[in-house]
């Protein structure tokens, strides 16, 4: 998937429009797997409780993470176009929506990643299917700095 992993610290971006058929689904933005099936690291949306989940493989092989709420992880199922920014550090993990400031979690130390496994995006939790979903950017930035120079201008409407 990631020939060399994910690094302790990077910066994942995603642009992207919730449908009408999802809003109150329970749906993947983005995992990767490794090649048994096993979760590695993974954002899951749930629109009936209007949270985003990250979560990964933690060093004792349990599950770490973090949950955010609130009105800012709301938004984002309102079926505009939203940009979600998450920066995970070894400790803690940050969420910013629409390039507003928002929360800050402490988190466990995660595992590196399997590189023998793939990845999915916008798949359904509940079903095999996909979930309703418009993406218009996707990118993970292994060196924050790079995250930091883009703008927000990629938000459409």
């Amino acid at each position: 998937v990631f020939p060399h992993g994910l690094p302790e610290e990077y910066t994942f971006i995603a642009v992207f429009k919730v449908q009408k058929g999802s809003q109150e689904d329970n749906w993947i933005l983005w995992q990767v797997v490794d090649k048994y099936g096993i979760s590695q690291v993974s954002l899951r949306l749930d629109g009936e409780a209007k949270t985003l989940e990250f979560s990964a493989l933690g060093r004792q092989r349990d599950r770490v993470g973090a949950v955010f709420k609130g009105p800012l992880v709301g938004q984002l199922f309102d079926q505009r176009w939203h940009r979600l920014e998450l920066h995970v550090e070894p400790t803690r993990t940050s969420l910013h929506v629409d390039c507003q400031p928002g929360v800050t979690r402490a988190t466990e130390p995660k595992e590196d990643i399997a590189i023998d496994g793939f990845t999915l995006l916008g798949s359904s939790v509940n079903s095999d299917a996909s979930a309703e979903v418009d993406i218009l950017k996707l990118a993970i930035y292994c060196d924050s700095r790079h995250a930091e120079l883009e703008s927000c201008c990629d938000i459409p409407g």
